[in-house]
């Protein structure tokens, strides 16, 4: 991504830019090494900064983000605690829900459920977006380069 896209993008913050309706439902897949998934369910309105906060805590592999758009909070949020009550029991702990990525019904039970609350409620199909490992932390050295360069000075110099 070259400078000048970037800037179509993003703000002045380095924050993406989103209005109002920007918020985002996003499922951050975590391997533990065997074919079991844990799953967080979450919702966003900057998803690549929520997934890079989550990251530093994980205690398994991080595979990959499915994010997509809902609208406003209000709803994302009321999409986010229907999907919950949908996976409780596959609840382990806090937002985090257990799938075996080996099982057909495991993997047929994740998207039913997931695309059929979201139809219901926003009467449109998913469309997923995807937010693999080397996508984040291409996302993560974007923001350190930013972070590194030299702030112009407020009050330029002036000769006499």
């Amino acid at each position: 991504m070259d400078r000048r896209e970037r800037w179509d993008i993003y703000d002045s913050h380095g924050r993406m830019r989103m209005t109002f309706n920007d918020w985002r439902l996003y499922c951050l897949f975590c391997l533990d090494g065997n074919s079991v998934a844990y799953v967080k369910v979450g919702i966003s309105s900057q998803v690549y900064d929520r997934i890079r906060t989550l990251k530093t805590g994980l205690i398994f592999e991080m595979k990959t983000v499915l994010h997509t758009q809902i609208g406003g909070k209000e709803l994302a949020g009321h999409i986010e605690r229907r999907i919950h009550q949908a996976f409780r029991h596959r609840k382990t702990r806090g937002e985090w829900f257990r799938f075996d990525l080996t099982n057909a019904f495991d993997k047929q039970e994740f998207h039913g459920v997931v695309k059929s609350i979201i139809a219901t409620h926003t009467g449109k199909s998913v469309d997923w977006q995807k937010i693999t490992p080397e996508q984040l932390n291409a996302y993560v050295a974007l923001k350190v380069s930013e972070k590194k360069k030299p702030k112009r000075a407020k009050y330029p110099l002036q000769c006499a």
